[in-house]
C-alpha cells in the first residue's frame, strides 16, 4: 500500500484534468466547480460527519508524520503538484 495515488494514475499527467479538487478545500473547490461547470451557485452540505466534526483526523506525531511522508514520498509530489495546479486555477478564475 504505497503511493497508491501514483499507481492508480498511472503517470497521467495531472495538467490533463480539468478540475482536480483538494480535501481540505473540499467547501471551496465544491462552489467553484459547481459555479464553473453549471453556472450554479452550490454549496456543499455536511451530514452525518462523526465524532470529529469534519476535521479529520491530524496525525500529531510528528516523527509518525515524517515518516509517513517519506515513505509515500511520490504520493506527496502528487499532492503538491495538484496543490500548485489548485492555486493556478483559483488566480487565473476568481469565482
Amino acid at each position: 500500500m504505497k503511493n497508491i495515488y501514483l499507481q492508480f494514475l498511472w503517470a497521467f499527467p495531472l495538467d490533463h484534468f480539468s478540475f482536480i479538487g483538494i480535501t481540505e478545500f473540499y467547501d471551496e473547490d465544491f462552489a467553484w466547480f459547481w459555479k464553473n461547470y453549471f453556472g450554479v451557485d452550490m454549496r456543499a452540505r455536511w451530514e452525518n460527519m462523526g465524532s470529529t466534526g469534519g476535521q479529520g483526523n491530524n496525525l500529531k506525531d510528528k516523527g509518525l508524520a515524517r515518516e509517513f511522508r517519506e515513505h509515500h514520498r511520490d504520493d506527496y509530489q502528487i499532492y503538491e503538484a495538484a496543490l500548485s495546479l489548485r492555486l493556478e486555477r483559483m488566480t487565473r478564475n476568481v469565482g
